[in-house]
């Protein structure tokens, strides 16, 4: 999944370069060293776990100073998760290869989650897929979605660290509460914004669902969109029908369009269908196309038949959306940055200034 680390020769000191430390960076932790009163003066310590011996380098520039503290945290992060990393027994989620865990950064001293992957459970495609997942995770740089910081590579596992949200899922909150639509709304919009700006980098989200939207604020409301397990790029040339399921469907039951039920070519449409299915759980506290079986589920994404009932207590406008965003053809769906306009999202209250 990653190349080994080339590591350039650095001259550190008169007997050599970095390599001479190896040694203690399999075993040790870098850190930055307390402010000194000469200002000019740019070092990092390693520290020897067991023994606790210290080596302290000295740069002539801070920028030299943070590229090889980096450089030197990676080597010694990969070849002991402990090294880099305070890792805590608080579980914050569970997948079907994976462990999230809550953990602190030695060197920056800040709350991370580290996704923790065992490789013995990959299989060829799960390993293409963590591929796509590290790749396109690592390039994204927007407010409504998580950041992933490091891909860490070590003898029986891999590790994302990510982002630290620490509100939780929404689907936790809306198990046994329901938003206002005022709130459903703020929500939403944050939302759409977060899938727009996936969309125009050409990255189909492929599991939308309120499981992988975090909470980072309650008040003022404020989701991020995470989990990109299998997420992937969709060709330039046609974003809304050039993937294809063939055996095992990538999307989560009840939450999948139409389309890739049914085998079809799919796309970019297909992640605006699932945030159509969100929005009218927001809405109603109902999931539309839940049924009594795995089977019958897939029924009812199958059909695509939307229950108009529930919606009779939201506004005009919300039940609008949510059929514009349940339209049973991909061709008519509307587009994110198209919800990012509809009278309902397009919404400000006066004392709410928000730009997405």
């Amino acid at each position: 999944v990653m190349a080994k680390l080339e590591w350039p020769e650095l001259k550190i000191d008169n007997g050599g370069g970095w390599k001479n430390y190896t040694w203690l960076l399999v075993r040790g932790i870098v850190r930055a060293c307390k402010d000194s009163e000469d200002k000019q003066l740019y070092a990092f310590e390693v520290e020897e776990k067991v023994k606790k011996d210290k080596v302290v380098f000295f740069a002539t520039s801070k920028e030299e100073c943070d590229e090889w503290s980096a450089l030197m945290r990676k080597y010694a992060v990969h070849h002991d998760l402990d090294n880099g990393f305070i890792v805590s027994q608080m579980i914050l989620g569970k997948g079907s290869y994976s462990t999230v865990v809550l953990a602190t950064d030695r060197m920056k001293k800040e709350k991370v989650a580290l996704k923790i992957i065992a490789k013995s459970r990959l299989n060829r495609e799960d390993r293409q897929l963590l591929v796509e997942e590290v790749r396109i995770s690592q390039e994204l740089d927007n407010i409504y979605c998580v950041k992933t910081y490091e891909f860490i590579e070590l003898a029986d596992k891999f590790v994302l660290v990510m982002e630290y949200v620490s509100g939780g899922e929404l689907f936790e909150k809306i198990v046994y509460n329901m938003y206002p639509e005022e709130d459903v709304r703020r929500i939403m919009r944050q939302l759409m914004g977060g899938v727009a700006y996936l969309h125009s980098l050409g990255v189909c989200h492929r599991d939308l669902k309120p499981e992988n939207f975090l909470l980072s604020s309650e008040k003022p409301l404020s989701v991020k969109i995470a989990d990109f397990g299998i997420s992937i790029n969709v060709d330039a040339e046609d974003p809304n029908h050039c993937l294809i399921d063939k055996d095992k469907l990538r999307c989560s039951p009840g939450y999948g369009a139409p389309e890739i039920v049914c085998h079809e070519a799919y796309g970019l449409p297909a992640d605006m269908w699932s945030m159509g299915v969100v929005l009218y759980v927001l809405l109603t506290g109902i999931q539309p196309f839940n049924g009594s079986s795995p089977e019958m589920t897939k029924e009812l994404m199958r059909k695509g038949e939307v229950n108009s009932d529930p919606l009779k207590r939201c506004s005009p406008l919300a039940s609008d959306l949510v059929f514009r965003l349940l339209d049973r053809q991909p061709e008519s769906r509307i587009t994110a940055e198209e919800a990012l306009q509809h009278p309902w999202l397009d919404h400000q209250e006066e004392e709410e200034e928000e730009e997405v």
